[in-house]
């Protein structure tokens, strides 16, 4: 089992204000590192649900998505596999993990 922490901002679509988020993956498919900092750098705006949605889609495993809203602390889980199928996340047009 790999697991992956990061964390990243996005701000509340309702005033604006930024939100800092963590983000645990635990899968036993490999994820670039290259690829979470893509997914997350993508994450600029939005819901907390609709963000662990996203990212359960791109990523796939047992995901935990944290942050503080407003003083209001919540905690996401999400489970099952990735829109692609894998924990590989297309980020060129060939459909295959960016290469170096």
């Amino acid at each position: 089992m790999n697991t992956y922490t990061t964390e990243f901002f996005a701000t509340c679509p309702e005033n604006g204000i930024r939100i800092k988020y963590e983000l645990e993956i635990k899968t036993d498919k490999a994820v670039p590192v290259e690829n979470i900092i893509e997914v997350v750098g993508r994450m600029k705006s939005g819901y907390h649900e609709r963000i662990a949605e996203d990212l359960r889609a791109a990523f796939g495993g047992l995901q935990t998505l944290l942050a503080e809203h407003h003083g209001v602390r919540i905690k996401t889980h999400r489970s099952g596999a990735s829109s692609t199928g894998s924990a590989w996340i297309a980020l060129n047009s060939n459909d295959k993990p960016a290469s170096k």
